[in-house]
């Protein structure tokens, strides 16, 4: 498992490139978590070397870009922060049919909010972790995780809050407040 905390989002980013560009294929699970303050709800970058990436991205396959891969975590164009967030998930689950077909490799996003046949929120990972923290103090992290693997309908066993909480094996997004790895992965040059 390779976990990378970093207070930039650019720099969280270019770190799992690196780490993925070095070992020459998958890193499973990838964990990536960004820290500290945001600004309104907005993670710091760098746009020097988001520049960069971008330019490794379209060099690696013309249809991608930086803006193509976060949409398949978070779809931020179709988002409206003045409506409710279950319009944003009921829009893009009826937009799915086609986004599936510009991307056939998959959506994280689409597999955050599907968790299969599950009774914990209809299976949306994303309101039960909104939900848990915004109606209770003190929880553990493990409860803000979510897993981007639909292993419960894979191996046929129905989701509880327990499993979901449990995911954090198989967890990309993780929401974390510490950054213990930041000063080793500085004296590292990423």
């Amino acid at each position: 498992m390779k976990v990378i905390e970093d207070v930039n989002l650019s720099y969280a980013w270019a770190r799992a490139v690196r780490t993925a560009l070095d070992r020459r294929g998958e890193i499973v699970p990838l964990i990536v978590s960004v820290t500290g303050t945001f600004d309104n709800g907005m993670a710091p970058t760098d746009p020097a070397l988001e520049t960069k990436l971008h330019a490794m991205l379209r060099a690696e396959n013309a249809k991608l870009s930086i803006d193509t891969v976060a949409n398949t975590l978070f779809p931020q164009s179709l988002w409206n922060p003045e409506q409710p967030r279950q319009a944003f998930f009921d829009r893009f689950l009826r937009l799915w049919p086609k986004i599936r077909k510009s991307n056939p490799y998959g959506h994280y996003f689409h597999r955050l909010i599907t968790l299969g046949d599950s009774d914990v929120c209809g299976g949306n990972q994303l309101e039960f972790i909104i939900d848990t923290y915004s109606e209770r103090e003190g929880i553990r992290r493990s409860v803000l995780q979510a897993a981007t693997m639909n292993s419960c309908s894979a191996v046929g066993f129905r989701a509880s809050q327990q499993r979901l909480a449990n995911a954090a094996s198989t967890a990309i997004l993780g929401i974390n407040r510490a950054a213990a790895n930041r000063s080793a992965a500085n004296s590292s040059g990423s």
